[in-house]
């Protein structure tokens, strides 16, 4: 099954999922997606979710700032054997709870 990505002014979708974080933040992650080219699109799916909630919770105020967090997701990512996800995750489900 081909991944739907896509990526507005200030959201990103993947999937059926949508993450609202800045313009900033949005640049940057587009930038990280096209560099993935001949990456497989399971780890690039799973990876651009746990970026987009990242940011989504972050929202960067500059394009430094955004890219500042994407090397530190991206170092916690593989310091912590990819079990930040979980965290993240954890974190995004208790805040969206909130919002409703």
């Amino acid at each position: 099954m081909k991944a739907q990505i896509q990526f507005g002014e200030n959201w990103v979708k993947v999937n059926d999922s949508i993450f609202y974080t800045t313009p900033h933040g949005v640049q940057i992650l587009k930038a990280w997606y096209e560099s993935k080219v001949g990456v497989p699109e399971e780890y690039i799916v799973e990876t651009l979710e746990y970026l987009a909630k990242a940011f989504s919770l972050l929202k960067p105020q500059d394009y430094e700032e955004a890219a500042y967090f994407l090397e530190i997701l991206e170092d916690a990512d593989v310091y912590t054997n990819f079990k930040i996800k979980e965290i993240i995750d954890r974190i995004y489900a208790n805040k969206t709870v909130k919002e409703l």
